[in-house]
């Protein structure tokens, strides 16, 4: 089963079908533009992803890198998939027990987590922010920052509900062990000493290997294993399989705020991605080092500034076209984004206007 992939389609699937909406409204954009359009994808909070799912997108709205990189079935016959996620800056950090064993800002596809407290509960899914819960006398479980889920207590642990009626139950310690998609499959997920090692399917299953907290290997049911490498700080360094392909990962830890990923290298020594990062001194220090230049081996540079007080963050392309988000910055919660597409001599390409959603 594929919960978030499944998701992820529906949602492309309505993101093409607004894009053609907007071209028939306000004119058709050029062919750069409409492929353009195709990589850029609407977050669950509304948001733009700017780049290609594959080799590196930037969320303009917080600066954030997100990466998110299929391990299995990898170009190999698996009955499962195993999907890794970089998202800088997120809510994992060295200093807090992160259960998918790849250092600061990784999770991947099977790692859920709930810290539960007394009224309230922070619920972390795999390659997404934080979602926040607090107990509310009368009402149940309410959220501040997820108004397209619902939680509930059932049995030993929690229930959470997602917009398409896919399920995560939480274990009262805070472990999730089962997920249900919106077709109604089911994973069984197992842990020893607080660790994910397995992940039960319909069609197979996925074994997992760990050093202390750091993931060394995943098998799947067909045979298929992945190896990972990790520096003194428990961060991610590199994923192989023996005799096969591999990929690289180098990190900036000069970073007032964590480690931050600026390269990514294949087997064969070519740089596949390239991030520069700043601190940008007028955004909340919740969002810390931001993305300012990526480029990919499939992506032409992109530049990206960020002018909190005036409300506008932009994101410049290599043909000098240029992607802007305004907001209201008088305000912490803003009612909507603006997103605005401008070919090279500045003229208006599109226009889309998001609801808002607080991260």
């Amino acid at each position: 089963m594929k919960p978030k992939n499944r998701i992820r389609k529906k949602r492309a699937f309505m993101v093409c079908l607004l894009s053609a909406v907007l071209c028939l409204s306000s004119g058709l954009p050029s062919r750069a533009e409409a492929e353009r359009q195709q990589k850029d994808e609407i977050s669950e909070y509304g948001t733009y992803r700017v780049g290609e799912r594959e080799t590196g997108q930037v969320d303009l709205l917080t600066g954030r890198l997100c990466l998110e990189q299929t391990d299995l079935p990898g170009g190999k016959e698996s009955p499962v998939e195993f999907v890794r996620y970089y998202v800088s800056g997120s809510t994992y950090s060295e200093d807090e027990d992160n259960p998918a064993g790849a250092g600061m800002y990784w999770t991947h596809n099977y790692c859920y987590s709930a810290s539960v407290y007394e009224g309230d509960i922070v619920i972390q899914l795999p390659g997404e922010l934080s979602q926040n819960w607090q107990k509310v006398y009368a009402e149940g479980w309410i959220s501040t920052n997820a108004p397209s889920y619902t939680l509930e207590e059932q049995g030993d642990g929690y229930l959470l509900t997602g917009p398409d009626g896919e399920t995560v139950f939480f274990h009262r310690s805070g472990l999730a062990t089962e997920l249900t998609g919106a077709d109604g499959e089911t994973v069984k997920l197992s842990y020893e000493d607080g660790k994910l090692s397995r992940a039960d399917l319909e069609d197979g299953y996925l074994e997992f290997e760990f050093s202390g907290d750091a993931l060394t290997a995943v098998t799947d049911s067909a045979g298929n294993r992945i190896l990972y490498s990790h520096n003194e700080d428990e961060n991610l360094i590199s994923a192989f399989v023996e005799d096969g392909w591999s990929l690289q990962y180098f990190y900036d830890d000069s970073v007032t705020d964590g480690e931050r990923l600026v390269s990514v290298t294949n087997e064969e020594g070519r740089e596949i991605l390239s991030a520069e990062y700043e601190l940008i001194s007028d955004m909340s220090v919740s969002y810390g080092q931001s993305v300012v230049y990526l480029e990919t081996e499939t992506q032409p540079a992109c530049t990206f500034s960020y002018e909190h007080y005036n409300g506008i963050h932009t994101c410049t392309y290599a043909d000098g076209s240029t992607l802007a988000v305004t907001f209201d910055q008088n305000t912490t919660q803003p009612e909507y984004y603006l997103w605005s597409w401008y070919d090279s001599q500045g003229a208006v390409m599109r226009r889309m206007q998001t609801s808002a959603q607080k991260y």
